[in-house]
């Protein structure tokens, strides 16, 4: 050894292991968040798929009018949803259903309003939001609205958001009584 130099070569070591550990530490950091990134996503799109699955289900059974009796359990019992359900795995939470109904328009909104069964009866549409949600404790989950319209309107009967479906004999008259010009009421 040179005179002078006796602790440098300790001092270069130590600072190059330095660099070396929080290089290290930066790609196992690096490698964890894309780790939690990815199952976030992935439960996220499996939440997703879930949900769509339960609302397609629900898009298929009869609609059901809101009234004093009315119960979210005649679509979240009904067996086609049960068998999506009634099969998730433990890592999903039970879904969450919210059900609310069209409201009569209010003059000058264009918006359509959606709260309990209305007092004047049901308007025919009803949204049905469903949330799936992972019991991992990750912000990740899906909701899913649908827009559930009365089939038992018959085929033709214009509608217009807020009102109930009219038979087309009726319209047919009101055509003909504006001239044809197709303005509503």
């Amino acid at each position: 050894h040179r005179a002078g130099q006796a602790g440098e070569m300790l001092l270069e070591t130590l600072v190059t292991l330095m660099l070396l550990a929080t290089v290290v530490t930066a790609f196992l950091t690096l490698g964890s968040a894309l780790t939690v990134s990815t199952a976030v996503h992935r439960d996220s799109v499996q939440a997703a798929n879930l949900a769509t699955s339960i609302a397609e289900s629900m898009d298929e059974l009869d609609y059901t009018s809101c009234g004093p009796s009315f119960s979210a359990a005649v679509y979240t019992d009904a067996p086609e949803v049960q068998s999506i359900t009634g099969a998730m795995p433990a890592r999903w939470k039970e879904p969450e259903f919210d059900i609310d109904f069209l409201q009569p328009t209010v003059s000058g909104v264009d918006e359509a309003d959606f709260a309990t069964c209305p007092a004047g009866g049901d308007r025919g549409v009803q949204r049905i939001r469903i949330r799936v949600e992972s019991t991992a404790g990750r912000a990740s989950g899906a909701t899913i609205a649908l827009l559930k319209r009365n089939d038992r309107c018959p085929p033709g009967a214009p509608t217009k958001v807020g009102e109930p479906c009219r038979s087309p004999s009726k319209d047919q008259g009101v055509m003909a009584a504006l001239g044809g010009r197709g303005e509503s009421p």
